[in-house]
């Protein structure tokens, strides 16, 4: 499913709850352009955005649930990008490969396979399919170029690698990240 709610401008259904206040978003506020005192604003019509993707996964999980196939599914919850709200230069998220806009959760529910908990141990969309393949006992295609990032042989952090990319009309960038510290980012400046 690809729930869109979380994107600008963060519309949702007129008869949603949206519980962050203010969140009317005036019409100067524009993709990746609009004043720091609208911030917050503009943070609360995300939050309303990710709360109505809240609900709808919510939805689906109950619907698996009725069906009897909740116990023998595998859910994963993950975005393509964070979303930056004037923190580091950035509005938005078509920007250089920095802090919040990189920074996006993953979720992992695999009832019987995986207890609850978190971990902070870095993770790149490419490590999903290979992660999924190691909690089904399934080894990984020697063409993955992930890894699985819930395998007691995964590389300890101060060796781990993550590595960024944006190509968009605003920015062109690619970044490093080792060891869950350091980052290189290389940019191409546009006239």
């Amino acid at each position: 499913m690809n729930l869109q709610s979380s994107h600008f401008p963060y519309l949702v259904p007129p008869d949603v709850e949206r519980p962050f206040q203010p969140s009317d978003l005036p019409d100067s506020v524009k993709f990746a352009c609009y004043p720091k005192e609208l911030v917050p604003v503009v943070r609360n019509a995300y939050f309303n955005g990710i709360h109505e993707c809240d609900h709808q996964i919510g939805r689906l999980i109950e619907q698996l649930k009725q069906m009897g196939i909740w116990e023998n599914t595998i859910l994963v919850v993950t975005g393509e990008n964070g979303e930056a709200f004037h923190e580091n230069g950035c509005i938005g998220h078509a920007c250089n490969p920095k802090e919040p806009v990189i920074h996006v959760a993953n979720l992992f529910s695999a009832p019987g396979l995986l207890s609850p908990g978190t971990d902070d141990y870095p993770i790149e969309h490419v490590d999903l399919v290979p992660t999924i393949m190691g909690l089904l006992g399934v080894p990984p295609h020697p063409n993955f170029q992930g890894i699985d990032v819930l395998s007691e042989d995964r590389p300890p952090l101060n060796e781990r690698l993550i590595f960024s990319h944006v190509s968009s009309p605003i920015a062109q960038a690619d970044s490093i990240q080792y060891a869950g510290r350091w980052k290189f980012l290389t940019t191409q400046q546009f006239p």
